[in-house]
This record gives C-alpha cells, structure tokens and sequence, in this order.
C-alpha cells in the first residue's frame, strides 16, 4: 500500500449510466482530471484498476469508470476506497502523502523532543495534527507552514513551531 495515496471513497450513483459522486479526503485536485487510472479497494481486499472515462470536479464531484456502466454496478463498488499511485501525482501535492507517513513522527521544538503524532484529521480550513506529549497530554496543531517548518519523513522527523502555544 505504500505506493498508493487513499484520495477518498465511492459514493452514491449519480443517474444510470455509471457514474457515481466521489467523496475526496483531499483537497489538492488539480490533476485528477489527467490520471488515466484509479485504485479501488475494499477493506482486506486486493486492489483493482480501473480506466477513468470522466471526471468533473464540481459539487458534487463525480467520477465515470471504464466497466462501471449503471448504477447496479456502481451500488456493488459503493464505499470502496479510491487510491491512486503516488507516481501519477505532482509534487504541489506532495503535502497529500507527507500527511499518510506523519504519524509515528517525532515532534521537535527549540531542538527538544515535545512529542509524536498519533493521528491527522481534516477540518475543512486545515488539518489537525494530533500529537501525543511528552508528558501525556494530546496537542492539535494546525498542519499550516507556519508551524510545520520542517517534515523529515526518513528520520521520522518534525520540527515545529509554536508548540507551547497549543498546550
């Protein structure tokens, strides 16, 4: 699974012919329309590919699938999870997998250990960061470049700043 980014899950039909409203976990879109492919996958189950015919990114956001072509079709694959490769998204969408691979990462602020994250949630304006201190008590923190100076995936990194604020 770690070549694959989860971008949201299949939703209800839209119309008969097959195409279905997506609901994203992700608000970086721009190239949606230019993949030629798309990962779906039930809990516990093998991945399938399927060829995207059509895309509109509107509200709602709706998706055709190459072999997805009524809504009996679209009602077996509902509450799929969608995925896409991470080779097939650009680097302005970097942040969309950096947010997969951030729990489990140490926090440092003024070069002291503060914490670890433990899970990411997104509210609409931005995505809270929730962190697991030192000292037991949870922190959110807005996942904003101000106060993520510096994501280190490798090392399992953080450095913040701002941190004491949030306590």
């Amino acid at each position: 699974m770690t070549d694959f980014i989860k971008i949201g899950f299949v939703g209800k039909a839209i119309g008969l012919k097959g195409y279905f409203r997506v609901n994203f976990i992700t608000d970086c879109l721009e190239n949606i329309k230019d993949l030629k492919n798309i990962f779906l996958q039930k809990t516990g189950k093998e991945m399938s590919s399927f060829e995207i015919e059509d895309v509109r990114i509107d509200k709602p956001d709706v998706i055709k699938l190459n072999g997805i072509n009524n809504r009996n079709e679209v009602e077996n694959i509902r509450g799929q999870y969608l995925y896409i490769s991470k080779s097939g998204y650009n680097e302005k969408c970097r942040n969309l997998y950096i947010r997969e691979e951030l729990p489990g990462c140490k926090i440092f602020y003024n070069n002291e250990e503060r914490g670890e994250v433990v899970h990411i949630t997104n509210f609409g304006a931005s995505d809270i960061v929730e962190v697991k201190a030192t000292n037991g008590e949870i922190v959110n923190l807005p996942f904003i470049n101000e106060v993520f100076l510096e994501i280190n995936i490798p090392e399992k990194k953080i450095k913040v700043d701002y941190f004491d604020d949030y306590l």
